[in-house]
C-alpha cells in the first residue's frame, strides 16, 4: 500500500514536471510570438526616391522660313520635324528637361503677303488670323536680313500672339545642318524670353521639400524629437 502511494506520488510529480516543460518549451515562445507588436519594415529607398524630382517641360515650336532665307538645296535638306532636349541640374535631387518639339516648313503665299506688310504689329495680327496654331505653341518666322519689316538695327520681334519674327542672313554656302543649328540656338533664346528660363524655373522650385527629408536618418531624428 505504501509502495502504491509512493508510485502515485512519483507519477503526479512527473506529470506536473512534463506540463511545466511543455509550457516553457512550447507555450512561452507561442505566447511571445502571438502577443508581440507587429513592426513592418519601411521601404526607405522608395521613400527617399519621393524626394527626387525630374521635371519635363515641352514646348512645341514651329519654324517657318520665308522666301529668300534658304536656297533650294538647303530647303530640300531641311527635315519636316526635329526634337531637341537639354537637361539642367538644379541640385542633387532636382533636374528638369526642356524638350523642344520643332516643326519646319516654308511660308504659305498668304503668310508671305503678311510678311511683306509695313509694320511688325500688323504682320503679327495678320499671321495670327491665318494660323492660330496649337495652344502653348510658338511660331517663329525667319525672314531675310534685307527685309524692311523690322526697324533698322532690330533682328527679332516678339508679338503678342506667341509669334516671333527673326531676321537671318542668307548664307548659300552653309550646309542645311549648320544653318539649322544656328537658327535653333536663336529660337531657344526667343522661347526663354516668351515662355520660361532657368531663373524662373529655379524660383518656382525653391520652396520644394528640403533634400534628405525622406531619408532613414531624418525619420529617426523626427521620431526622437517627438519623444
Amino acid at each position: 500500500m505504501a509502495a502504491t502511494a509512493t508510485a502515485e506520488a512519483a507519477r503526479g510529480k512527473y506529470a506536473a514536471l512534463s506540463i511545466a516543460v511543455i509550457a516553457i518549451v512550447v507555450g512561452l515562445p507561442l505566447w511571445w510570438k502571438t502577443t508581440e507588436t507587429y513592426r513592418a519594415s519601411l521601404p526607405y529607398s522608395e521613400i527617399s526616391a519621393l524626394d527626387t524630382l525630374s521635371l519635363l517641360l515641352t514646348v512645341p515650336v514651329e519654324i517657318v522660313f520665308a522666301k529668300g532665307v534658304l536656297t533650294v538645296e538647303q530647303l530640300r535638306k531641311v527635315p519636316s520635324s526635329d526634337l531637341t532636349e537639354r537637361v539642367t541640374q538644379i541640385n542633387s535631387k532636382t533636374t528638369y528637361n526642356r524638350r523642344y518639339e520643332i516643326k519646319y516648313r516654308r511660308a504659305t503665299p498668304h503668310e508671305e503677303e503678311a510678311l511683306a506688310g509695313p509694320s511688325p504689329l500688323g504682320c503679327d495680327e495678320a499671321l495670327y488670323q491665318l494660323d492660330r496654331g496649337t495652344q502653348g505653341s510658338l511660331a517663329v518666322y525667319v525672314i531675310p536680313e534685307s527685309s524692311t519689316l523690322l526697324p533698322q538695327g532690330s533682328s527679332v520681334y516678339i508679338g503678342k500672339h506667341r509669334t516671333a519674327l527673326m531676321k537671318n542672313r542668307h548664307l548659300p554656302a552653309l550646309k542645311a545642318e549648320e544653318l539649322l543649328t544656328s537658327v535653333n540656338q536663336r529660337v531657344e533664346q526667343i522661347v526663354q524670353a516668351t515662355a520660361f528660363n532657368d531663373d524662373i524655373i529655379k524660383a518656382a522650385l525653391s520652396d520644394r521639400i528640403p533634400i534628405g527629408r525622406f531619408s532613414k536618418e531624418a525619420y529617426a531624428d523626427s521620431r526622437s524629437e517627438e519623444h
